[in-house]
C-alpha cells in the first residue's frame, strides 16, 4: 500500500468521519481511508490531532518524521505494525540461498545494462 507524505507547512493530520483527513486551514488536501495507507510521512512543521494519533495506532498504520530538509527525527511504529508479515517474508527469502543467488543476478544484469546504456549516451 502507498505511504502518505505531508509537506505543506502548516498542515494538520486529522480524523473526520473514521477518514484521514489532510487540511490547510479550512481547505482539505486529502481524504482517504485508513486503509490505504501504509504509512505517513510529515515533513516540516505538520500538525498531527490526538484522535488522529489514535487512528493511525489502532490502523496498524507507521508514522515518519522528517525535519524541513527531510532529515529522520523520528518514527512512531503501530503495535500491529502490517510491516511485521512482510519483514518475516522478507528474512524467509534471505535464508533462502537459490533465491538470494537469482536476486543478486537480477541486480547485477540491471546495473550492467544501466552502465552500458550510461557509456553508449555519452560516447555518442
Amino acid at each position: 500500500m502507498p505511504n502518505l507524505y505531508i509537506t505543506e507547512p502548516g498542515a494538520r493530520l486529522e480524523i473526520d468521519g473514521g477518514r484521514i483527513v489532510v487540511a490547510l486551514g479550512d481547505d482539505v488536501l486529502v481524504s482517504l481511508p485508513p486503509g490505504r495507507v501504509d504509512t505517513v510521512v510529515m515533513v516540516g512543521r505538520i500538525g498531527l490531532t490526538t484522535p488522529a494519533l489514535g487512528v493511525l495506532l489502532d490502523a496498524g498504520i507507521d508514522l515518519l518524521l522528517l525535519d524541513s530538509q527531510g532529515r529522520y527525527r523520528g518514527r512512531l511504529v503501530a503495535e500491529r505494525s502490517r510491516n511485521v508479515m512482510l519483514r518475516q517474508q522478507q528474512y524467509r527469502r534471505a535464508d533462502d540461498p537459490a533465491f538470494c543467488l537469482t536476486a543478486g543476478r537480477g541486480i547485477v544484469e540491471g546495473k550492467i545494462r544501466w552502465w552500458r546504456m550510461l557509456v553508449f549516451f555519452f560516447s555518442s
